[in-house]
């Protein structure tokens, strides 16, 4: 029952991703819907087959956002009731993500196999990305094709995206890398494809965080292995050289480039949504309303559409309040904490670094594999009786 339910989620995980892409609500209603399925089916399976369930404290956040922002809705405190619902649900499925990888992944082996899973699946995108990148701008897959395109990599429209759903995995294929015994070469040239992509893909957010990644990553992959200093950096020095020699392939002229490039926008934005929270400091304007908050605190107009703050911190303290993001805040630094002593799930934490410069939560694809993830770190840092 446990491995079906693993296969599931992988499958539905895999289909968010492949769907980034479509402009419309219902690929994240169905992607929702199958995710609150696999929980109930958890459930039913628990009441068929009686076991011990884990219920991790943590998953409280995220299901403690989802009933934020439905208490909103009932007090009359959002902007857009539509837009907070949404948000909401989004909420709920990442908590439920949360509780069944927790649950599921309790054992080492089906864990391990699931990231590994995971982690093929990441390389394929990313090298159809690269593909798609220069030989078909407009059209994902090469067949549909994109009303406004500017950077889509893959199946993702955003390359911020893109670079949140490639750091995830990453640390993955590093621990593979440097702690494996036997076929480490496989996963240090994954590592290399992941890190190369997001060069390719010219996101400057995601290119620091992959960077900070690659250090802290293999620093802390190192440090408990025995032997002598300099034996122990052989395997991180060739998966250092790998990225170097797969980023000059895909291509990082645009990247570097957009390094010397000004971003006025953000900056207003940041002005906005400060004065957002100023103005409802403890509720919030309403969760997934800041696109309908932003016209009445903002300073220029340049005629082009803000659809979010381009910081999840930012647009979490405007639309919950403080307390919304201080509780988001407990979320990241209790994770954060496990990550640092399993280098595998270092991701988890430089997406929450990611969204103080963009918005990658906001997508249901990046949001449920991060709390998938996190889940399977809970598991594996339980203390089993």
């Amino acid at each position: 029952m446990e491995d079906r339910l693993s296969a599931a989620l992988f499958a539905v995980l895999c289909l968010a991703v492949l769907m980034a892409w479509i402009d419309s609500p219902w690929p994240a209603f169905l992607v929702y819907g199958l995710i609150f399925a696999i929980g109930l089916a958890g459930c039913l399976g628990c009441l068929w087959r009686p076991r011990r369930l884990y219920l991790p404290p943590l998953v409280a956040v995220p299901l403690g956002a989802a009933g934020w922002g439905l208490w909103q809705i009932v007090s009359a405190g959002t902007l857009n009731r539509w837009a907070t619902l949404n948000t909401s649900l989004l909420w709920a499925a990442d908590g439920v993500a949360f509780l069944v990888a927790a649950q599921l992944f309790l054992d080492p082996a089906r864990r391990e196999r699931f990231l590994g899973w995971l982690l093929w699946f990441g390389v394929a995108v990313s090298v159809e990305a690269v593909l798609q990148l220069y030989s078909s701008r407009d059209r994902v897959f090469w067949y549909f094709p994109i009303h406004d395109p500017q950077m889509p990599m893959g199946p993702f429209l955003y390359h911020n995206h893109f670079a949140a759903f490639c750091a995830l995995l990453l640390p993955i294929a590093l621990a593979r890398a440097v702690t494996g015994t036997r076929r480490w070469l496989t996963p240090a040239l994954m590592a290399a494809a992941l890190g190369g992509a997001v060069m390719a893909s010219a996101s400057r957010s995601g290119a620091v965080v992959v960077g900070a990644e690659l250090v802290l990553g293999l620093a802390l992959a190192i440090a408990p292995m025995p032997g002598a200093f300099d034996r122990r950096l052989r395997r991180p020095f060739v998966v250092l050289a790998l990225v170097a020699a797969f980023a000059a392939i895909a291509g990082w002229d645009t990247l570097w480039l957009r390094f010397h490039w000004g971003d006025d926008a953000r900056l207003r934005y940041a002005r906005a949504s400060l004065a957002m929270i100023q103005a409802a400091p403890w509720h919030g304007a309403g969760l997934g309303c800041w696109p309908t908050a932003y016209p009445m605190y903002a300073t220029v107009d340049d005629g082009l559409v803000a659809n979010q703050a381009h910081s999840d911190w930012l647009q979490w303290a405007a639309e919950g309040g403080l307390p919304f993001a201080v509780l988001l805040l407990s979320l990241a630094a209790a994770l954060s904490a496990r990550a640092l002593r399993s280098p595998w799930a270092i991701g988890i934490p430089a997406v929450f670094g990611l969204a103080l410069a963009d918005y990658p939560f906001e997508k249901p694809a990046v949001a449920l594999l991060l709390f998938t993830v996190a889940g399977a770190l809970v598991a594996a840092k339980r203390r089993q009786p």
